[in-house]
């Protein structure tokens, strides 16, 4: 990025870790609000930037990132994030590329247009290894309708931290179809192996609840949203190897976990696990129902 390698100004012995669906600098209101101004979403992420330099992280893996889209102005959100961090590496995949898109679909001079959207990994430390793992659409869509639906994707990045290899895997789960969520998890869960990384990471927007959640159906913000049947969490979560920041966060009630709609909580949707190479020393969602629909989640660690 041009910057100088920041890997020796990381905040403390600990190393900070956030995962952020950042609703490519929209804020909190839906996918329908637009359009929105070059000024409202420069705004927003100004806002993201100050929200991760308060968390003080060393690593932030993003959804929802905006690489050169019509409905954001053509910025390129994670090189302006890291940036305005002065953070120095920083790594995306894409998800969404399209020539144009016609959503919302009336009227048209509210469509998205040109699309080039994806998930990002901006760090500290070095960069050494990106890679895209392409997530299946859903079976049930029609197929002119997969030919403008965006490929979800499992970002596999491997980072160099004081010598040491950690691995992250950045998810961003199908929100729409339960039946194709669980199909990519458990496409996750095979990249996993059964074992998961020892000093890694796999956080995101996973589009599920916990299975103890007992709201599952009928939210005012997306009446037909329907997670009774749906049961994408319970393998990962029952897995002895990978730990959950937040379920192993002591005194804090399940209401304070709850990341979306960011504005008035309803439901937990992002998680962030650790391998045993790790202990959690703490884990928080922050206030910020403001900057997305999306609330982000972070911890830091212990090696």
């Amino acid at each position: 990025l041009g910057i100088p390698s920041a890997e020796e100004s990381a905040t403390t012995d600990k190393l900070g870790i956030v995962t952020w669906n950042i609703a490519y600098g929209r804020g909190a209101k839906g996918d329908k609000s637009g359009p929105w101004s070059r000024s409202h979403i420069i705004q927003h992420l100004d806002d993201i930037v100050a929200a991760i330099k308060d968390m003080r992280v060393d690593i932030a893996a993003l959804q929802e990132v905006d690489l050169d889209s019509a409905r954001s102005h053509h910025i390129h959100q994670g090189r302006y994030i890291a940036e305005a961090l002065g953070w120095a590496h920083l790594a995306c995949v894409e998800t969404w590329v399209q020539n144009y898109i016609p959503f919302p679909y009336w009227p048209p001079e509210r469509h998205y247009g040109s699309m080039r959207s994806g998930q990002c990994v901006l760090s500290r430390f070095p960069i050494q290894k990106n890679h895209r793992y392409r997530l299946a659409q859903p079976l049930a869509n029609p197929f002119w309708y997969n030919l403008f639906y965006l490929h979800r994707a499992i970002q596999y990045v491997e980072l160099s931290v004081f010598g040491e290899k950690v691995e992250i895997f950045n998810v961003h789960l199908e929100a729409f179809d339960a039946t194709n969520r669980q199909r990519q998890m458990d496409h996750l869960l095979d990249l996993l192996g059964p074992q998961s990384p020892g000093r890694g990471f796999v956080l995101g927007d996973f589009n599920a609840l916990p299975p103890e959640a007992t709201w599952r159906h009928d939210f005012p913000d997306e009446p037909r949203d329907d997670y009774r049947e749906d049961q994408t969490m319970d393998k990962i979560l029952a897995r002895s190897d990978l730990f959950e920041v937040l379920r192993e966060s002591q005194g804090a009630p399940p209401s304070a976990n709850l990341t979306f709609p960011a504005n008035k909580p309803s439901r937990r949707l992002d998680y962030l696990f650790f391998g045993r190479g790790f202990v959690a020393d703490e884990g928080m969602i922050p206030q910020a129902g403001h900057i997305s629909d999306h609330l982000p989640v972070f911890g830091r660690f212990l090696l």
